[in-house]
């Protein structure tokens, strides 16, 4: 369990509380399983982004703000609200690895 995935826990239990909704709505009105929700709510990575963002409409937010707890405009934000000064002082090392190949790699 990521820390992605126990925000997306902590969110979705946050809104099923605030909307009062249980599971069993969720499921009936998005036709996902209930089982998949209740794996969400225990802090399981959601296995089908599809069914992730179905939810979120479900409860009228964004794919983003179920997942992180916040919406990206939040994040920009902040990020535009900080010194620059701050943010580029020093030396950075930056490093990109692929972890996965996409679908349309060819095996070599």
């Amino acid at each position: 369990m990521g820390p992605a995935s126990t925000t997306l826990a902590k969110t979705l239990r946050l809104l099923l509380e605030e909307r009062n909704l249980t599971i069993e709505d969720v499921a009936v009105a998005t036709e996902i399983k209930r089982a998949t929700i209740g794996d969400w709510l225990a802090g399981t990575s959601p296995r089908n982004m599809q069914d992730a963002r179905t939810v979120a409409r479900y409860l009228g937010v964004t794919f983003h703000y179920l997942c992180f707890g916040h919406s990206e405009d939040d994040v920009s934000a902040i990020i535009n609200s900080a010194p620059t000064e701050m943010i580029l002082d020093g030396i950075f090392r930056l490093r990109l690895e692929k972890i996965k190949s996409g679908s349309n790699d060819e095996e070599k």
